[in-house]
């Protein structure tokens, strides 16, 4: 979702076509399933006491559902459209989108993805002067879970699930350096 890459990256890297392909369909699936606005329903038809306007009406209902059904869906208009590459922080691109009601959909669905938290991967270490490769999660699923057995143990098995989530969500960013200061998380604490 980044505006500077978008599929072509993964195209540029090598990748193959059929795993663009499952990407873009991923994509797609989230989109759809928890993003793309839901179509408005029709205004029901007035009332009309002449039977001939009924039957016009009835002939030319179909146009407006036609009409409006040819309108393009928000992400396949950004994925077809060119790359900008001189988008250089996605994060602000996509905040400045959220204003417009026809952006704000597709724009928060982008800043959702780009705000998972990161951290370096391997290659990141190797070429640390070229590029800025980050995993998309933070979180190692069997530690994530692991850390949840040993927060809802059998004697704490009444915590609400905000906290339970946010020590999980916690404790996975505290072993990112530099994320957030030693300083500010334990003044935040202590106002708790």
């Amino acid at each position: 979702m980044h505006p500077g890459y978008k599929l072509e990256h993964f195209r540029n890297v090598g990748w193959p076509e059929e795993w663009v392909t499952v990407i873009k369909d991923l994509i797609r699936d989230e989109w759809e399933k928890n993003y793309k606005p839901k179509p408005a329903a029709p205004a029901p038809a007035p009332s009309d006491p002449l039977p001939a306007s009924r039957n016009l009406r009835r002939m030319f209902s179909g146009a407006t559902a036609t009409a409006t059904a040819g309108a393009d869906d928000p992400l396949d208009v950004y994925l077809k459209s060119p790359v900008v590459p001189q988008v250089t922080d996605p994060l602000e691109y996509w905040n400045a989108r959220l204003a417009s009601p026809s952006d704000a959909p597709l724009a928060q669905f982008a800043l959702d993805f780009l705000s998972v938290p990161g951290k370096p991967s391997c290659a990141h270490h190797l070429m640390l002067a070229f590029t800025d490769i980050f995993v998309a999660t933070s979180t190692d699923v069997k530690c994530a879970f692991s850390r949840g057995r040993l927060t809802i143990s059998c004697l704490r098995h009444s915590l609400a699930d905000a906290s339970t989530r946010a020590n999980t969500v916690l404790g996975s960013w505290a072993r990112i350096p530099n994320l957030v200061s030693e300083t500010d998380l334990t003044k935040n604490i202590g106002k708790s």
